[in-house]
């Protein structure tokens, strides 16, 4: 049996620095300077509204890479600062990694 993940139409409303930060320690890895988040079990148009959520409240740029032609979001190195002020406070010491600290 599959599960698949359903994005809300409401995710902005939800969506803040603590659960961003959560997501960041469940699925999100740091590589060649960027946060990278597995949204593998998204509909690549799920995926681009992540995007562009993140632009609209936050100011975060990123974008989709495919891995394994699965959706994958990537911040752009310049945002990645930004990401780490939002969700620092948030973060367990042990996943700090993850944001390349």
């Amino acid at each position: 049996m599959k599960f698949v993940k359903i994005l809300p139409l409401e995710i902005a409303e939800m969506f803040t620095p603590l659960s961003f930060a959560q997501w960041i320690m469940d699925d999100g890895y740091f590589t060649d300077d960027t946060i990278i988040l597995c949204t593998d079990n998204f509909t690549f148009a799920e995926t681009q509204r992540l995007v562009d959520m993140l632009k609209a409240k936050y100011g975060i740029l990123s974008g989709i890479i495919t891995q394994k032609g699965k959706p994958r979001l990537r911040m752009y190195q310049g945002s990645v600062p930004l990401v780490i002020e939002l969700v620092k406070e948030h973060m367990h010491p042990d996943f700090m990694y993850k944001l390349g600290r």
